[in-house]
């Protein structure tokens, strides 16, 4: 909404609105991105008596020799038949290139109605062969035509894009993206694409989507912004690629599935919630080492409060690498426990140089990705958010209790039994915790922490104390 106008009003708006921006346009449609060859002979007509392979045969010589002779005008019955002769630039030829995951030599545009339409032959070069787009992919020309229209326009313009997935493959289309994303920082362009591909969009931030769907109740189109990619394709259809959450034990999982199912079921989809017996040691040792040193990432660990050794985690570029003596040290500290990591040189040595990659990449994994839930552990969780409905049962219990009885003797009242099993225990305090308050402040201390895992893939410890 534009602000009311408190002075006289300014050269660029009226007393009501903004005025229109002055842009240059750029309009790309995928799916109509035809090469001359594609418009004349899947789309156009016949010319008298010859088939459109004899009227292509015919016109191909001209349009050969305005390829080798590097022509920049030519007419055919006294008609202009040539408009664009260029070869890209290197730029552009290594923009090319790279999306495609090709290495082209060359590549020329000429744009030209030799086959009755005008359109454009883009003629590929690599060091084993040369073609036309007629035997070209259908993504090669569309790719080349991007890069050079993308790359002529002026700063500041408005470029729309339909649909660029079109005949690319999921990795063309990523660093696609990449490519639009450095022109939109070198040469302030705006750029708009609609898409139904989840490569396009997975790595935009969330203020950069918007979802158009059809509201089933008004059969009108409602438009969410600010919404995750895998929010966005979940309302698509699209299967989504689950980030894991590994916790200590079966009961973080029920409380982190509380805090999440608030942010309602695309949100909590993106997920998978794990727990893995033996404690924190045994997830350190044998999980985040080896994560650490596989480089596995989408994943992250959530450890009990009473592991933090209240040491910050770190870059390891913070570490001078003078100080790389010290590195197991600094682990200890930061994590809690010694880590072993296999290092072996010649002769059974351990290879320091080695041994302080795998410490320094252990230490960045666990800034990263490794933080501790907003609580010593989940029985203390439990016990510190009860919901009232359950508080006459706990005052019956001996205050001073080890959570372990706590929960057996509650267990007993709340299913008014003498005798309970470890899974009685289990489905109680899953019932407690579902009559929670999922809007207390460790629940969202624990969604602040996962929001930003899904939005950026690692963890902001800022966020733990949000």
């Amino acid at each position: 909404m534009i602000p009311p106008q408190k002075e006289e009003v300014s050269s660029n708006r009226t007393k009501t609105r903004w005025k229109a921006i002055d842009k240059q346009v750029v309009y790309i449609d995928f799916r109509s991105q035809l090469s001359a060859f594609d418009k004349f002979f899947y789309h156009g007509n016949s010319i008298g008596s010859l088939s459109k392979k004899d009227f292509i045969r015919r016109e191909s010589i001209h349009l050969r020799k305005v390829i080798d002779n590097e022509l920049k005008t030519y007419a055919r019955y006294g008609k202009r038949k040539v408009f664009v002769n260029r070869i890209c630039t290197d730029e552009e030829l290594n923009k090319i290139s790279e999306i495609l995951g090709r290495n082209y030599s060359s590549v020329r545009l000429v744009v030209h109605s030799f086959f009755n339409v005008r359109s454009a032959t883009a003629i590929l070069e690599t060091s084993h062969l040369d073609y036309s787009e007629a035997f070209a992919g259908s993504g090669e020309f569309a790719v080349a035509m991007l890069v050079i229209k993308v790359k002529n326009a002026k700063p500041n313009s408005l470029i729309l894009l339909d649909e660029p997935e079109v005949s690319l493959h999921p990795g063309a289309q990523e660093r696609l993206v990449n490519f639009l994303i450095d022109e939109c920082v070198n040469q302030k362009h705006q750029i708009i694409i609609s898409t139904h591909a989840s490569s396009i969009v997975k790595n935009l931030p969330k203020d950069a989507i918007k979802l158009f769907h059809v509201n089933e109740k008004n059969n009108k189109v409602d438009i969410t912004s600010n919404i995750s990619p895998d929010e966005a394709f979940f309302h698509l259809g699209d299967k989504l690629h689950k980030k894991t959450i590994f916790v200590e034990d079966c009961l973080a999982v029920e409380i982190i599935k509380k805090a999440l199912r608030e942010k309602g079921k695309a949100f909590y989809s993106q997920f998978d919630i794990k727990f893995i017996p033996g404690g924190a040691d045994a997830i350190i040792k044998g999980y985040i080492a080896p994560f650490s040193a596989a480089r596995n990432e989408g994943i992250i660990f959530l450890l009990d409060g009473d592991k933090n050794t209240g040491v910050n985690f770190v870059n390891s570029l913070s570490i001078p690498l003078s100080e790389n003596d010290t590195l197991s040290t600094k682990i200890k500290g930061m994590i809690g426990c010694d880590v072993k990591f296999l290092a072996d040189g010649n002769g059974g040595q351990v290879n320091k140089e080695s041994l302080y990659k795998m410490q320094r990449d252990f230490i960045d994994y666990i800034e990263k990705y490794v933080s501790y839930l907003p609580m010593k552990t989940p029985e203390s969780f439990i016990l510190d958010n009860m919901p009232d409905v359950y508080k006459s049962l706990s005052e019956e219990i001996d205050e001073n209790s080890s959570e372990k009885v706590f929960f057996r003797e509650f267990c007993k009242l709340d299913l008014d039994s003498d005798e309970c099993s470890s899974e009685d225990i289990f489905n109680t305090q899953r019932r407690i915790i579902s009559r929670m308050n999922s809007d207390s402040e460790d629940f969202v201390k624990i969604r602040n922490i996962i929001t930003n895992f899904a939005d950026y893939g690692r963890i902001n410890k800022d966020d733990i104390n949000k």
